[in-house]
């Protein structure tokens, strides 16, 4: 059955987005650059003190730490912090997806609540997990009215994107990276917005630059992989996606964002803010990540977004004549398995020991061991310095060589050299 936009819409909604969930796409509550705490200080005066407890949650919210601030909160608003501290409150469960908890404790507070910029953050994102997105705009311009901030503008420009006027979110979106300087979380903002109305060359350059910086985290990843697969470039969609999920969630991954690239732009928006910030979502439902703490997940994002390096140039050919039905003696001075490692290697030798080996030719044998019991095994390239006079000479060359370090043979012509198999080995 083929899905129109709404159904899309709501299919996607129904769906169990749990290789997202952690990921969370639009990352409004814990911004990377200027913490929150320092975004909202102007209303701040009427809406409670702020407390020893407020302040050390305070800290730990602006660190991501959002678990271990909440109880902070709930004993502050008890010793009579106020609006202060159910702000402080409801942006910690925001930031753990608890949206229900949080628009209760928004509730609470009524009265100055009204007042407060703080509230009104929470308001707006609360809202646009609910997919009430006319309320989150109202909510976001509130806070605006209250104190001018980042986040308020990235929270705005997200809920008009939602309702389709992509014009006037971009430019809430630029004011927004304007007034946040270097933060992470509101440049991936913009970006994503970028790419979910298909301006992908934009967004892929803006994410790159994002994700190589060391304070990137898994939501700057996933909108890559997002603006990846938008642009058509899968390969390194998996790559990137890899980082942070295990296979069986990569594929999820990039075939749900396959599917979001098929619907208008307005849908890919809501599709996403409805369907990542869903209201139920908890911290349960990190374990569908398998993450592997011994890697630099910067430092791997980095190689995924570096551009490939040039092509190897192939070594200019040099006179490496066969020895094929040799007369003389000769000394060998390696072994190759393929053409390519032989021109690579006399090259090497004849710089390195071009005292000793300057004035000789270099020459070329093949012999191959076949699959016997004991080593060598197998094809290999011989190179040789020579043909040389006899056995005395070939000594003095060889003695030569190891007094600086260098391996050699001395070997008179042998009658199975010279031959290559059927199939010459790779280049």
């Amino acid at each position: 059955m083929t899905l129109h936009a709404t159904d899309r819409k709501a299919s996607f909604r129904r769906r169990s987005l749990g290789a997202l969930a952690p990921a969370l796409v639009l990352a409004l509550a814990a911004c990377t650059g200027t913490p929150v705490s320092q975004q909202v200080d102007t209303a701040r005066a009427a809406v409670g003190p702020m407390t020893p407890l407020v302040r050390v949650a305070d800290r730990l919210a602006d660190n991501g730490h959002f678990a271990a601030a909440i109880p902070l909160y709930r004993q502050a608003y008890a010793d009579g912090a106020g609006v202060r501290a159910l702000s402080g409150l409801a942006r910690a469960l925001v930031g753990l997806g608890r949206y229900a908890e949080a628009e209760a404790v928004l509730k609470r507070g009524g009265g100055t609540a009204r007042a407060s910029a703080e509230i009104a953050l929470e308001e707006g994102e609360v809202n646009l997990a609910f997919g009430r997105p006319e309320l989150a705009l109202a909510a976001f311009e509130r806070a605006l009215d209250a104190a001018e901030s980042a986040r308020a503008y990235s929270g705005r420009a997200v809920a008009l994107d939602a309702l389709g006027h992509h014009a006037e979110a971009l430019e809430s979106h630029r004011r927004a990276v304007d007034l946040a300087g270097d933060d992470l979380n509101i440049r991936s903002n913009l970006a994503l917005s970028q790419a979910l109305h298909d301006d992908v060359d934009t967004a892929v350059a803006a994410l790159e630059d994002i994700v190589a910086d060391s304070r990137a985290q898994v939501q700057h990843r996933q909108n890559l992989v997002l603006a990846y697969v938008f642009a058509g470039k899968e390969d390194r969609a998996a790559q990137m996606a890899a980082i942070d999920l295990d296979a069986r969630s990569v594929g999820r991954t990039i075939a749900y964002f396959r599917e979001l690239h098929s619907l208008p732009p307005v849908e890919r928006v809501r599709a996403l803010v409805y369907g990542a910030k869903t209201p139920e979502r908890d911290l349960s439902d990190v374990a569908v990540l398998v993450i592997d703490e011994s890697d630099d997940k910067a430092a791997a994002a980095k190689r995924v977004v570096a551009p490939p390096p040039p092509p190897e140039p192939e070594p200019e050919p040099v006179g490496l004549p066969p020895l094929v039905d040799p007369e003389g003696w000769s000394v060998q001075v390696a072994a190759y398995r393929t053409a390519n490692q032989l021109i690579r290697g006399q090259a090497l030798l004849w710089e390195r020991y071009s005292d000793i080996l300057g004035p000789l030719e270099p020459r070329r044998s093949e012999v191959d061991f076949g699959d016997r019991e004991t080593p060598p095994r197998g094809f290999f390239y011989r190179l040789n310095a020579g043909p040389l006079k006899d056995y005395a000479e070939a000594r003095a060359i060889c003695d030569r060589l190891k007094a600086v370090g260098a391996p050699c043979w001395i070997r008179p012509p042998e009658p199975t050299e010279g031959r290559l198999p059927e199939a010459e080995p790779g280049r």
